[in-house]
């Protein structure tokens, strides 16, 4: 039993799981609605292994990725040149080369 006036109050919240489960979780937010999870340890690919099912959000990133997946050819072709090898500004100016 916890003492007065030391720890904090703790309420039970419901959180639901992506599947429907729901468990009850101790917390000091008092929340009378439940926590509805996006992710959980029952869908999230780290998790299960699993890629497919993704949620809408995971959708996007892949259209994002797809859509610019050039990008990366275009750094690493630079950075070969010499044009955006990620030096510093003052780097190959010579003598002559201020204005």
């Amino acid at each position: 039993m916890p003492k007065n006036g030391i720890h904090p109050m703790l309420y039970q919240m419901t959180v639901v799981l992506r599947n429907g489960a729901s468990i009850q979780v101790p917390t000091t937010i008092p929340r009378a609605s439940p926590l509805f999870l996006k992710e959980d340890v029952t869908n999230n690919p780290l998790w299960t292994g699993k890629t497919e099912g993704l949620g809408a959000e995971d959708e996007h990133m892949q259209t994002f990725m797809t859509r610019f997946a050039g990008l990366d050819s275009i750094n690493d072709a630079g950075a070969k040149k010499g044009t955006g090898g990620g030096g510093s500004a003052a780097e190959g100016k010579g003598k002559g080369d201020a204005k």
